[in-house]
């Protein structure tokens, strides 16, 4: 009966790949003796095990003892951050002061060539102006000699 169902069944058809499965691990079972002697051996194993995984916790808390807290962190960038804001507050501020002497003196520069050239024109003109006065009152003589000179002849 069963060779007969099975040939009328259907055939499975599967595709892809099998699933990897890991292989057994066989474990050694000694025997008694060596079962005593071993059990130490794990046991003192295990012993020196724990105890460096003591030696690695306290380790690491001496570490995390050590870290610095967020709150320090945001304290020292807060503090980076201003001294740096203050550096470079003042070293604008230098600048920008250096810009504004150069600037004053460029123009205390200019205004004291100005004032020197005010005072050479203010010179010239005095001077035309002498010179202009006594012309007139040579003219004016003249004028007048001019003047008597043809009411004579007049």
């Amino acid at each position: 009966m069963s060779n007969e169902t099975t040939k009328n069944q259907p055939k499975l058809s599967f595709t892809g790949t099998k699933p990897q499965t890991k292989p057994a691990v066989k474990k050694y079972r000694p025997d008694n003796s060596d079962n005593s002697n071993s059990s130490m051996e794990e046991l003192n194993s295990i012993q020196v095990q724990l105890q460096v995984m003591n030696e690695g916790i306290t380790n690491l808390r001496d570490d995390v003892k050590g870290m610095l807290k967020k709150d320090e962190v945001e304290q020292l960038i807060m503090n980076t951050v201003t001294n740096l804001m203050k550096n470079l507050e003042h070293s604008t501020h230098k600048k920008i002061e250096q810009m504004i002497n150069e600037k004053v003196n460029d123009m205390q520069s200019k205004m004291d060539s100005l004032d020197f050239e005010n005072k050479s024109l203010r010179e010239k003109i005095e001077h035309l102006e002498k010179t202009n006065e006594i012309k007139n009152k040579t003219i004016n003589e003249q004028i007048e000699k001019t003047y008597g000179i043809s009411k004579t002849a007049h």
